[in-house]
């Protein structure tokens, strides 16, 4: 009777499991080349898309390998990223939401996302105005008005910029980015987190927690609820010692002394160089980090909103 069974479900399931998988994976694939050959036009005014495969896994992941992004404005080199990754909580989960994208019918959105850029290349050569667009606005402030007052901290400036960061052999500032979220429906907490990082250089993310009622759909991520605590987390792996170590060199002193230099410097500084309220506690604890640069964490807590 056994033998029995075993012929009549289980081996017919083992052969038509895969079959069935193998014909979900074409069709899927098939539908987000489709959906990405559509949306090409869209941005064909900014920049050329171009991509090598897509592969759908059944451990619940999407992936496209080799993309090229050509821009037509701001940057003149090519961004080249070697995998974009999406992440679903499950396979069954992963299956839906393409079926649902696929035609135009998704409303829910899974309780769990992440969506991860590997291997970014966005070189610093070639595209100094989209770098420096920022950077040359905080230099010219801090030498109006520190001109007069103490010299450069960094060779002739004041801030590290590009030529400092091509000195040091460092050609991209970024080779990975990613944002997720979470949401958990037994107590309505949705986490959200998103961040960048340098290979052997530094890891910045910042996250955040809300409280949704209901299921996550698509309007939940274009009107952000109510922001109820807060945390940024900064993790260096080398590029504050590495900028600390050529500032000092570039300025002909030691690492110890270029650091004692930066504590004697007025608040405007802080604030031009560091984006922070210029005032005593944000000011130690921008020096204590330059002294020991390792992982900062700040954490901030939004009192509940009254009823209107």
């Amino acid at each position: 009777m056994i033998n029995l069974l075993i012929k009549l479900f289980i081996i017919p399931f083992f052969l038509v499991a895969p079959a069935a998988w193998f014909g979900f994976k074409l069709y899927a694939e098939t539908q987000l080349i489709s959906a990405i050959d559509k949306y090409k036009p869209v941005i064909s005014d900014y920049a050329e898309v171009e991509f090598d495969t897509v592969n759908v896994h059944i451990s619940g992941k999407v992936s496209i390998t080799k993309i090229t992004l050509t821009p037509k404005k701001t940057l003149k080199t090519p961004i080249t990223i070697k995998r974009l990754t999406v992440v679903f909580p499950s396979t069954l989960t992963m299956m839906k939401t393409v079926y649902d994208v696929s035609t135009g019918e998704l409303s829910e959105l899974p309780d769990s996302l992440r969506v991860q850029y590997d291997g970014i290349q966005l070189p610093l050569e070639g595209n100094e105005e989209f770098y420096t667009l920022f950077n040359d606005q905080r230099q010219l402030r801090l030498k109006q008005e520190l001109g007069s007052i103490v010299e450069p901290t960094c060779g002739i400036e004041y801030i590290v910029g590009l030529n400092e960061f091509q000195q040091m052999g460092i050609d991209t500032l970024i080779d990975r980015h990613f944002w997720e979220y979470k949401y958990t429906p037994e107590n309505q907490k949705l986490f959200v987190r998103l961040g960048i990082s340098a290979t052997n250089l530094y890891k910045a993310s910042l996250q955040a927690n809300f409280y949704k009622k209901g299921s996550l759909v698509i309007n939940d991520f274009v009107q952000i609820p109510s922001l109820t605590n807060a945390e940024l987390t900064y993790q260096d792996e080398g590029l504050i010692r590495m900028s600390s170590q050529h500032c000092a060199n570039s300025s002909g002193i030691s690492k110890d002394a270029y650091i004692s230099r930066i504590t004697n410097l007025p608040d405007s500084f802080y604030f031009y160089k560091a984006g922070i309220v210029p005032n005593e506690a944000m000011k130690n604890a921008y020096i204590n980090f330059l002294k020991n640069p390792d992982t900062v964490t700040i954490k901030a807590h939004f009192p509940p909103q009254l009823p209107s």
